[in-house]
């Protein structure tokens, strides 16, 4: 659900984007063409068919899943590409360990869900 919810936030971006390029070329005099308006407003309700469909999605994500931890995966992904460049080659020693704290805490939630799935199995086979 977080990926979708990424994807659409980025696809809400690019509407902005486009939107307020296709605004500016308003302050041009040879702007008199149709098209340019009708791509305007179809640009304009996808974007907010898109902003809709992301609320919709947090409402519902607020509903029946709240993580009980942040995901880290795109602020590791983002603190690698900027050391790399950085230091070709070489990561930090920070970065390092912050990537092996959240790997064992995923390791302990992992562990945790096992647990639990076991005994319901072994409630569901009992007598």
């Amino acid at each position: 659900m977080e990926e979708l919810i990424t994807e659409f936030k980025a696809i809400v971006q690019q509407y902005k984007h486009t939107i307020q390029r296709l605004k500016k070329h308003y302050d041009y005099p040879f702007t008199t063409e149709c098209g340019h308006y009708y791509t305007l407003i179809i640009n304009q309700n996808s974007l907010e068919v898109f902003e809709r469909s992301i609320n919709i999605i947090e409402r519902f994500r607020k509903k029946r899943m709240l993580p009980a931890f942040k995901f880290r995966s795109d602020e590791f992904k983002t603190n690698m590409e900027f050391e790399i460049k950085r230091y070709p080659g070489v990561l930090t020693v920070r970065t390092q360990e912050n990537i092996i704290n959240y790997m064992k805490t995923l390791e302990l939630i992992i562990e945790e869900l096992e647990h639990q799935l076991n005994s319901f199995i072994r409630k569901e086979e009992g007598p």
